[in-house]
């Protein structure tokens, strides 16, 4: 699995309209663990909520990784709902959750549940990312032909995953660009080698296909904040 994302410079703006539509938290289930044999065919009850929402229907489940000597495994779930004029018949929400396995038990407890807006149709298994700042867990989900990521990343703290603040890269990196260039689509998050880049749009450029260059940072993390170092744009040259 790559540890480099790419993403859409308007997802950004577009989450922040989007987050009350989406439900994404640390999951508080107490003590309740259930068997991993039943997870793979049944969706998660120790949280109780997809019983409230509609028929669930268990996509994906399995391990992805171990940290702090803990097992990780996945469910990727299904949802539907009908909407409330019945002519219109139903719709289908996706969640994720994330479970760790104690020692050598065959049970599971969730840790983090991460719901995905109406409009994403797609979320991969959750992976990995092995950084200087410790161990990231990054949730992609995407929706449309795009192929944008939607997602989230959760840096391991204490024992605990912590979800870390995303900077709106849009509004970071327009100081670094000559007046009446933009962003559109395209680039990367890395946080293997701490590093970040976009392409830039001159103001005729289609979404396509930019020729202005790439503006590139180096990755912070302080605390659960994600900061940008040594900003430098590049032009294109002909």
């Amino acid at each position: 699995m790559l540890n480099q994302t790419f993403i859409s410079l308007p997802t950004f703006f577009l989450l922040f309209v989007m987050a009350g539509a989406r439900g994404q938290f640390l999951a508080d289930s107490g003590s309740c663990t259930e068997a991993i044999t039943w997870l793979s065919t049944n969706c998660d009850t120790c949280l109780h909520d997809f019983d409230e929402r509609g028929p669930c229907i268990v996509q994906q489940f399995g391990p992805f990784g171990e940290v702090d000597h803990t097992r990780l495994f996945y469910g990727i779930y299904k949802t539907t709902f009908a909407y409330e004029d019945s002519s219109l018949g139903t719709y289908d929400i996706r969640s994720v959750r994330v479970f760790e396995q104690s020692s050598d038990s065959n049970f599971l407890r969730p840790v983090l549940t991460e719901t995905g807006a109406d409009f994403v149709d797609r979320i991969e298994a959750p992976y990995l990312i092995s950084s200087k700042e410790g161990s990231i867990l990054h949730i992609f989900m995407t929706g449309g032909n795009g192929g944008f990521d939607f997602g989230y990343y959760f840096l391991r703290d204490h024992d605990k995953w912590q979800q870390l603040n995303i900077p709106e890269w849009p509004t970071i990196f327009k100081k670094n660009v000559p007046d009446g260039y933009s962003f559109c689509r395209g680039g990367f998050v890395d946080f293997t080698t701490m590093k970040v880049g976009f392409p830039v749009f001159r103001p005729d450029d289609p979404c396509c296909c930019p020729t202005g260059g790439w503006v590139t940072a180096g990755l912070l993390i302080h605390g659960h904040d994600v900061l940008i170092d040594n900003a430098e744009y590049s032009p294109k040259t002909e």
